[in-house]
């Protein structure tokens, strides 16, 4: 988010990469992997993080 401040997400200790952090529609945040999709079916329903266009992220 645009003003957003706070300290850096945390780097991947298997890949190095840094993690997306992801507002949800309660405010709270997530940190997702970046760059990653995977198609749903291979990731079971209580793991499924989604993202609509305006960057918010939400359990499925």
């Amino acid at each position: 988010m645009e003003g957003a401040t706070g300290p850096e997400p945390p780097v991947c200790p298997n890949c190095g990469l840094v993690g997306d952090r992801r507002v949800t529609y309660y405010g709270w945040h997530v940190l997702l992997e970046p760059d990653m999709p995977v198609p749903a079916h291979m990731v079971p329903a209580w793991h499924r993080w989604y993202v609509d266009v305006g960057c918010v992220a939400w359990r499925g």
